[in-house]
């Protein structure tokens, strides 16, 4: 009786009973189950970058292929949409509420450095007036009818990684008088 109870509370606990059952580690050229299968592994070093292996049948093994990298970039930061007839002007606001500026905020290590307003639209820019002014954007001469997404884009250049922008957040807007 003693035996069962040991043995069921392994199994419980998931521990295996021989360390050849022990899980093998994903990552690339490690064996796999399913062939199209896909694991990502989040490393410990950097906490925006997961790791997506695909298994994938090579040479009759079923074998992990090389990892595919993934950056996610998240913010606490929102934007002020401020309207004014046909206009409107987009402010960056931190988690504290404070404006994201560029002289006081836009420095490295604060919660707005490398953040920008970016816009999908129905519109093009063209037709409009835009203004980029310390940590704020200005759109003037909207129109009855434009709609789109405000984007908060992430993009260090100096960084490989992040060449291309990131949007890490959209706000839906509608212009309708």
């Amino acid at each position: 009786m003693k035996k069962i109870a040991i043995i069921v509370s392994l199994l419980l606990l998931g521990t295996p009973l021989s360390g050849s059952h022990a899980a093998q580690a994903v990552k690339s050229g490690a064996t796999c189950k399913t062939v199209g299968s896909k694991t990502t592994v989040a490393p410990t070093t950097w906490s925006n970058k997961s790791v997506v292996y695909t298994c994938a049948l090579v040479k009759g093994k079923k074998i992990y292929g090389p990892g595919v990298a993934v950056y996610k970039i998240s913010s606490l930061l929102s934007v002020s949409q401020q309207w004014e007839g046909n206009k409107v002007t987009l402010t960056l606001i931190d988690s504290k509420g404070n404006n994201c500026d560029l002289q006081v905020n836009q420095v490295a290590g604060s919660e707005c450095f490398h953040f920008y307003m970016g816009w999908r639209t129905n519109f093009n820019d063209a037709e409009r007036t835009v203004e980029y002014l310390e940590g704020k954007t200005v759109i003037s001469g909207m129109k009855i009818g434009d709609s789109g997404v405000f984007e908060l884009k992430y993009q260090d250049e100096s960084d490989p990684k992040f060449k291309t922008p990131l949007i890490v957040k959209e706000f839906s807007f509608s212009y309708g008088y």
